[in-house]
């Protein structure tokens, strides 16, 4: 079960709204973990395996509190992040090998040939070095990437993306 906020490039069915609330008085420590726990479990009943759209408000004399959200079932979980390029070691980075036609990869920018010399401002060792920040990253994540090509560096910004089936 997963609470995410409004998952970008999931397709999810709505199962249903879920709800909590509790007075949060000199005594609420405990309460705010137990209306959690409580909108997973009636999530779990629906058939969701996730949570989107969380809100929660407090007010009125005692301290009212309400927690709602809407149970989900995420019909395709995201997967590892997806470049949609093949990765090489090279003397000052990492060259770009094959790239996939309309992935990440080439929709922003990478070409053939490309070395990339550095991810997020990082100096880039090799071609693992990259694979382990792109794994560390999640589908719709950014990766600011400087690239060498035809003897200037380039600047591009690729929106990571998920393997397609």
């Amino acid at each position: 079960m997963s609470t995410l906020a409004e998952p970008p490039g999931l397709v999810y069915e709505v199962k249903g709204l879920v709800f909590a609330n509790a007075n949060l008085n000199a005594t609420f420590g405990g309460k705010l973990p137990k209306m959690v726990e409580s909108l997973v479990d009636q999530a779990q009943q629906l058939g969701a395996n996730g949570i989107v759209d969380i809100r929660t408000a407090v007010g009125g004399a005692h301290g009212c509190c309400v927690m709602t959200g809407t149970a989900v079932l995420i019909a395709n979980p995201p997967g590892p992040p997806y470049l949609g390029a093949q990765l090489l070691d090279a003397a000052d980075g990492v060259q770009i090998g094959t790239v996939v036609a309309g992935g990440p990869a080439e929709r922003h920018g990478l070409r053939q040939g490309d070395v990339v010399t550095h991810a997020d401002g990082e100096a880039l060792t090799g071609a693992a070095a990259l694979v382990e920040r792109k794994n560390a990253a999640r589908p719709g994540d950014q990766l600011a990437l400087t690239v060498w090509r035809d003897g200037s560096t380039a600047s591009l910004t690729v929106v990571l993306g998920v393997r397609p089936e």
